[in-house]
């Protein structure tokens, strides 16, 4: 009963496994499915994302690895192949991370120089820098890969949450006043959160610079704010050779670009030009002086003969007044310090070695020259738009200051309520000066500035300018800042003042200037005795807002991988770092790719903390940019590491590099697996995945050696076309790697079956490269061949003498290697070698003394080869006479059927010796050799017959026995039958041949 029981349990037990290994197969499935997706996030820690992919550039095929989205993908590569790799890298925490990325080039191929992209850097407050390794990824260096990198990478500060980028910090307001120790500046001009000035009138220490409060600037001589600057370009600031020369009085100072310029001339008086100073770099360097007009009257009184604010006209260019050669000329020069054209003299026969100015207003220029010591000072007035003298030329020049007063005349705008220049006036300075008022014709109008107080308090120099903003004017009356507004002003009676403004205490104030880049509404002015002070357009207070600061995002180039693909909208703007309390609110104005303001986006107002959502932004924007200002600043620490944030959503950012694929031997046995991986290590405030990193999973491109690059070039040759038995012959087997790639085992077989029926393999074989054996009836050589190497393979055989084949030797070289011409039923001539062997004929007939010459068969015989001496060389060969129906059914060395015929074939050229070693039957033998001589292209050799006697007849006694006429009998019975049977074989000869 168990018996019978147990089967229904073993069906349900089959069925549970049945069940079981169904669900293990599905459950296998699904993992291979499911898996890769999953795993996407398997090189995610807590602090960042890394996964890697590629692309061969040369065929299209793409590369990912496991934990790329969509899962593992292989490629395919050959060599030579341009293989693109991408990095992906995100910070995950929520704090910019110190990261170093390295990626080590083991099976990945050859770098290729200068193919290194690494993302914009996304925190500018830590660099992002390349690295590489030479050493396999034992050591890092830091810098641009070089040829022959064994590692790249980069290290550097890497913002929070990855798909971000930030601006450089807010600049905290500036301190309402810096002392400028050591001289005092004309103006002074801000730049990345720095303040440059140049000592006028001065030399040696010139260039002074300073940070918001005051302190040394970034990458600044740490002895002073104010240091040398040299003439030599490339110099550093406060090292080299000093200036032989000194700055202007009225020196104006201006950035472009990253350049520093100023008015300068040399001592000697041979020009009047431009210092330069490039700020770019961390320590700022010497682009030289720029000379832009020739001889000058005199540097040596106090400046050189230049003069001019700095301040560009409504073309962009800067003008000043100089002379040139003894003439006063109105000098121009581009933003970037190029010399302009086409401006004019004023006046000529310029002798006097005072001071004199210029000032520059929208589209006019105003210049106060001094022709002599004696003479008057003039206003000339010249119109940038027309590149001429201004119209009303019978009042231009005007007289302004009498020659006694040392000192050429200050200038002041006169503008329309909508800030329009309608006219100019002279600004007092000193004693033997007075105001006086011009419009744009030269006629002389009422002074706006009556009662001001409007006036330069300098000592009697020309050392003041205007400066207008809007309809406002701001300028000096002694020792203040004072602001008067044409936009209220009536046109008669004096100009009043800006509304809501308090004046600004500045000694002996020179001029205002913007500080842009600070506040939206910040100024700066500089005075006497070193001062340079900030303050609020407005009000005249301290400075309290920050900015405007700018960020510019350009979508594509974070991914040098996938490039826009990888992006997928805009996110939100926000103040990373900034402290709520510390500010009241923000203006944020965005711009697209060609810098056109985003509708709905123009100075939006954003409270402290809120956020800007970009989500509306139309995807049409590819690059977008936002300046943002800071409004009431009631903390400067709680700003000054505040930066704008502009998110978007997308990939993480990218890392690429090329390499080149490398070769690949044309007959590896396996495809060979070109893989690559990167690790990242994150450090941060919010989390860290050091030391170990976090690592992607190899990006893999399978590579083999295309046929194209693979070529086996094998050739067999002999000296001869044809031989003789007993030659030896020579054969050269030539194995050519013609390809660009290397074999590692390149062979072939020679088959000698054929050739060895007729010729003996010697054994002298020998290759030049490679492993050569031979096992009869097989020669085999295999080796390794680089691209354009080669081997060569030599033996030889001797032919048989007699040859006893059909006198061809025929034998084929075959290769296995890809890309042979040799390869298995080839029929490329050069794998075969073809050798006739021409062979001879000694023929010879045995017949008997009688004067028939009867053939007589049955002899044997031996030829044997001999040398001159008749020494034997070889073995003896045995002839037996053929007596057969056909030549064919001859077995052995003759191959005549006829009996007492011979001819022995396939004989070469030589010496033989023939020797009968056994006569036909009745006859006496012939033991003479005979000596046989077949030359060299000797056919057929017939020999005079050979003749045998007869052997005597024995001679019988007559008693006894049998009688004699008995034996007759018996003689001529066998006689007749002799006879009988040769004639019956002549017959059968006969009907054969008929």
């Amino acid at each position: 009963m168990a018996r019978f029981g147990s089967r229904p349990h073993t069906a349900r037990r089959r069925r549970l496994i049945a069940y079981v290994v169904a669900c293990a197969m599905a459950g296998a499935l699904t993992a291979v499915l499911i898996l890769p997706q999953y795993d996407s996030n398997a090189t995610t820690s807590t602090a960042s994302t890394t996964f890697k992919s590629g692309v061969n550039e040369t065929n299209g095929s793409t590369a990912a690895s496991s934990d790329a989205a969509g899962g593992a993908k292989s490629g395919t590569a050959k060599p030579g192949d341009t293989l693109k790799w991408t990095a992906s890298y995100q910070n995950n925490t929520a704090a910019s991370a110190s990261v170093n990325l390295t990626d080590v080039l083991t099976d990945a191929g050859t770098y290729v120089p200068g193919s290194l992209q690494l993302p914009p850097n996304q925190n500018p407050v830590g660099a992002l820098s390349p690295q590489y390794s030479t050493d396999g990824g034992t050591s890092w260096t830091a810098g641009a890969p070089p040829a022959g990198a064994s590692g790249v990478g980069f290290t550097g500060t890497v913002v929070p949450q990855g798909t971000q980028q930030l601006s450089l910090p807010f600049v905290t307001p500036p301190a309402a006043a810096i002392t400028m120790a050591g001289g005092d500046a004309y103006n002074a001009v801000v730049y990345k959160a720095q303040v440059y000035a140049l000592n006028h009138h001065r030399s040696g220490r010139v260039v002074y610079c300073a940070r918001l409060d005051g302190t040394t600037c970034v990458g600044w001589p740490t002895d002073s704010n104010l240091q040398y600057w040299s003439a030599t370009p490339g110099a550093p600031i406060g090292t080299g050779t000093t200036f032989a020369g000194s700055t202007a009085q009225t020196n104006g100072t201006w950035v472009a670009g990253d350049k520093l310029y100023w008015y300068a001339g040399p001592s000697d008086s041979s020009s009047a030009g431009l210092g330069c100073l490039d700020l770019s770099p961390p320590t700022p360097i010497s682009c030289g002086y720029l000379p832009r007009t020739g001889r000058v009257v005199s540097n040596t009184v106090i400046s050189p003969q230049v003069g001019g604010t700095g301040i560009p006209s409504s073309d962009g260019n800067r003008y000043s007044a100089t002379t040139n050669n003894g003439s006063a000329a109105i000098m121009c020069v581009t933003p970037t310090g190029a010399a302009c054209t086409g401006v004019p003299s004023l006046i000529a026969g310029v002798t006097s070695p005072n001071l004199f100015t210029a000032a520059t207003f929208g589209d006019y220029v105003f210049a106060s020259i001094q022709q002599t010591a004696t003479s008057n000072w003039k206003t000339y007035c010249y119109n940038v738009k027309t590149s001429a003298l201004c119209t009303g030329a019978t009042f231009w020049p005007t007289n302004g200051s009498p020659s006694t007063a040392l000192q050429g005349n200050n200038f002041a705008p006169v503008l329309s309520t909508v800030g329009a220049l309608i006219g100019v006036c002279t600004i007092t300075n000193g004693a033997g000066t007075s105001s006086v008022c011009w419009n744009l014709a030269g006629t002389v109008i009422t002074n706006p500035y009556a009662g001001t107080g409007a006036n330069f308090n300098a000592g009697g120099w020309p050392a003041g300018d205007a400066f207008v903003l809007g309809a406002k004017v701001y300028l000096s009356n002694g020792d203040q800042v004072m602001c008067r507004d044409f936009g209220a002003y009536s046109g008669t009676g004096t100009v009043p003042a800006c509304a809501g403004f308090t004046t600004v205490p500045n000694s002996k104030n020179y001029t205002v200037r913007s500080a842009e880049g600070l506040d939206v509404d910040c100024l700066v002015a500089s005075g006497d005795v070193g001062q340079i002070r900030f303050f609020n357009a407005l009000s005249g207070g301290s400075c309290t807002n920050s900015g405007p600061q700018a960020v510019a995002v350009d979508a594509g180039a974070y991914y040098c991988g996938t490039g826009t693909g990888s992006f997928r909208g805009w996110n939100k703007l926000s103040l990373l770092g900034a402290v709520t309390t510390a500010y009241t609110s923000a203006l944020v104005t965005l711009r697209d790719q060609n810098g056109v303001v985003i509708p709905n986006f123009d100075t939006v107002r954003l409270s402290a903390g809120a956020t800007l959502s970009l989500t509306a932004v139309p995807a049409s924007v590819t690059s977008l940019s936002a300046t943002v200002s800071l409004i009431g600043v009631r903390d400067p620490a709680g700003v000054k590491t505040a930066q704008i944030s502009i998110s978007w959503q997308g990939d993480p950012p990218q890392l690429c590099f090329r390499t080149t694929a490398p070769p690949a031997s044309c007959d590896a046995s396996s495809t060979r697996m070109l893989s690559n991986t990167a690790k990242a290590v994150t450090v941060s405030a919010a989390g860290s995945d050091a030391p170990g990193g976090n690592s992607t999973g190899a990006v893999q491109f399978a590579e083999r050696a295309d046929p194209s690059q693979c070529s086996l070039a094998i050739q067999k040759t002999s000296p001869v076309q044809t031989a003789r038995p007993g030659d030896k012959l020579e054969y050269a087997i030539t194995v050519r790697n013609t390809g660009t790639q290397a074999y590692d085992a390149a062979r072939f077989v020679d088959d000698l079956t054929d050739v060895l029926t007729e010729a003996v393999f010697v054994g002298d074989q020998r290759a030049t490269t490679g492993t050569l054996t031979y096992a009869q009836p097989i020669l085999s050589w295999s080796g390794p061949l680089p691209a354009g190497a080669s081997a060569t393979i030599t033996y030889s055989v001797t032919v048989i003498s007699p040859d006893p084949g059909d006198h061809h030797l025929v034998n084929t070289v075959v290769s296995t290697s890809p890309q042979s011409n040799c390869a298995q039923g080839s029929v490329d001539p050069a794998c075969t070698t073809t050798i006739t062997v021409q062979v001879s004929d000694l023929l010879w007939h045995k017949v008997d003394a009688t004067d028939a010459k009867n053939i007589l068969p049955g002899a044997e015989w031996t030829l044997t080869p001999v040398d001159a001496a008749g020494t034997p060389t070889g073995p003896a060969i045995v002839v037996s006479d053929c007596t057969a129906e056909a030549a064919s059914a001859c077995t052995g060395a003759d191959t005549e059927p006829v009996g007492g015929l011979f001819r022995l074939t396939n004989l070469g050229p030589g010496s033989y010796r023939l020797v009968e070693t056994r006569a036909p039957v009745g006859f006496v033998l012939n033991p003479t050799p005979i000596a046989v001589t077949i030359g060299p292209t000797t056919v057929t050799v017939p020999l005079a017959d050979i003749v045998n006697t007869q052997l005597p007849v024995p001679i019988i006694p007559l008693t006894g026995g049998l009688g004699t006429d008995l034996l007759t009998l018996s003689g001529s019975g066998l006689m007749t039958a002799v006879l009988g049977l040769a004639g019956w074989q002549l017959l059968r000869r006969v009907r054969a041949a008929g």
